[in-house]
């Protein structure tokens, strides 16, 4: 059993799966990661700053850790694990150099940032799920946020789209003194003038992109977008075809910042 793990001070999108994979490989049959963020403090990330995890501020490592979570479950017990660039645990595939984590099962695929070329897995045209950050072969996408896409009843494909999410450069108070973080922009390091209590502010917003789908086996698309039980048509699309998209949406100016998913639903034609 290993309780408390996690991958401090770094947002890299390859490293969760990797060690769920040593982990495994060594015996462990059970891991516990070491927290969560709540949303409601989660954009200055005040409470364990080396320690960073939240599904709407940390996207890629968001999908990393989902895909940690299956590798654990899908890898074999002391299955060796080689110190390599590019590693396949199970269904999972991890490259450091591409910064990346892949996970492609018979209905399932995910990946923590855009897949390269080299690293495309074969999709199941039994697909039935996706989430990623980024592109990939069944979606384009140039937003900075999670997604997710789900097959539903009658083959129809609902899409849920996070916000984008911005690193910056703030000053705030904790603890009674202000303090500045020294790194603009760079979500791989928390540095600053107290490496234990500092961490770059990120903020949500919801912005205008295209989104491009191409399932397997569906050629052409009629796509909504949803809000709550009622649809409004947007079109009709060939797979690949660029459709406008809203990247959730947030309340700025509310304390603390409400921001909620957008949803479109793909029906198949």
């Amino acid at each position: 059993m290993v309780y408390e793990w996690d991958a401090p001070g770094t947002q890299k999108a390859y490293v969760y799966p990797n060690l769920s994979a040593q982990m495994r490989s060594n015996g462990v049959q059970v891991a516990a990661q070491f927290q969560y963020d709540m949303a409601v403090e989660a954009d200055k990330n005040v409470v364990w700053p080396r320690h960073y995890l939240n599904w709407l501020y940390t996207p890629e490592r968001t999908v990393a850790f989902m895909i940690a979570g299956e590798t654990f479950r899908d890898g074999a017990l002391k299955e060796p694990f080689a110190d390599s660039d590019t590693h396949s645990f199970g269904h999972t595939t991890t490259s450091f150099s591409s910064d990346v984590a892949i996970y492609n099962d018979d209905d399932t695929l995910m990946y923590s940032r855009s897949i390269p070329a080299a690293l495309a897995p074969k999709v199941s045209p039994d697909l039935k799920r996706v989430v990623g950050v980024g592109t990939s072969s069944v979606a384009t996408y140039d937003g900075s946020g999670l997604y997710e896409l789900m097959k539903g009843e009658g083959g129809r494909i609902e899409l849920t789209l996070n916000p984008d999410v911005d690193v910056k450069t703030r000053t705030y108070k904790m603890d009674g003194r202000s303090l500045q973080s020294t790194v603009t922009g760079d979500p791989s390091c928390y540095c600053g003038l107290d490496p234990n209590k500092v961490a770059d502010t990120r903020t949500l917003a919801s912005r205008t992109h295209s989104f491009s789908l191409q399932w397997p086996g569906v050629t052409t698309f009629r796509v909504t977008q949803k809000t709550g039980n009622l649809e409004t048509e947007i079109g009709h699309f060939r797979a690949g075809d660029p459709v406008p998209v809203t990247a959730g949406e947030v309340v700025a100016r509310s304390k603390p910042v409400k921001a909620e998913a957008t949803v479109y639903v793909f029906y198949p034609e």
